[in-house]
């Protein structure tokens, strides 16, 4: 039992973790519809995205548009994982919570290698852009972890839960034939 405990403090971690990049996602979303572009410059995802678009041969439009995909995707991903790390004894729960999390890692790992090439991408670069990658990459890569680490504790590794998922695919594949 306390392997079960350990997992169930460290799920209770991410949950708050979870929670955590939800509220600064939310509030910065709010920030920069209320703020004039001045002001928190470096915070503007849409401002740095225009002005990389050029350097990949990207049209602008078409960048926006994976933007709002990639913020969705991220957004749902952050509300798939709190209500399932909160319901993560239901079984249902914790699949969602494994698909959610194994999904968000492809797309956090995503954001964070864009925003890490551009700090390796021969072009002139103002400080205004090595902030902006600077931050978006911190936030790729936190949300990187977390999404892994969700991942490990929702996944059973033990010797038992390898055992069962394979009796579960004998099984299945038995009824096939």
């Amino acid at each position: 039992m306390p392997h079960y405990r350990l997992r169930t403090r460290i799920a209770t971690l991410l949950l708050c973790a979870f929670l955590l990049e939800s509220a600064v996602t939310v509030i910065m979303i709010a920030l920069m519809h209320i703020f004039d572009p001045p002001v928190l410059e470096p915070f503007r995802v849409p401002t740095a995205l225009r002005r990389a678009a050029p350097v990949w041969g990207l049209a602008w439009p078409g960048v926006m548009h994976i933007y709002h995909v990639i913020l969705g995707l991220i957004l749902a991903n952050l509300l798939v994982n709190v209500v399932a790390l909160a319901r993560i004894s239901a079984s249902k729960w914790k699949a969602a919570c494994q698909i959610s999390a194994a999904s968000g890692t492809l797309v956090a790992g995503t954001v964070w290698v864009y925003f890490l090439v551009a700090f390796f991408v021969h072009r002139p670069l103002t400080r205004l852009d090595h902030q902006s990658a600077a931050i978006f990459a911190s936030y790729g890569l936190v949300l990187l972890m977390v999404n892994i680490l969700t991942f490990l504790v929702t996944y059973d590794f033990t010797w038992r839960g390898l055992a069962a998922r394979l009796q579960r695919f004998r099984r299945l594949e038995a009824r096939e034939f």
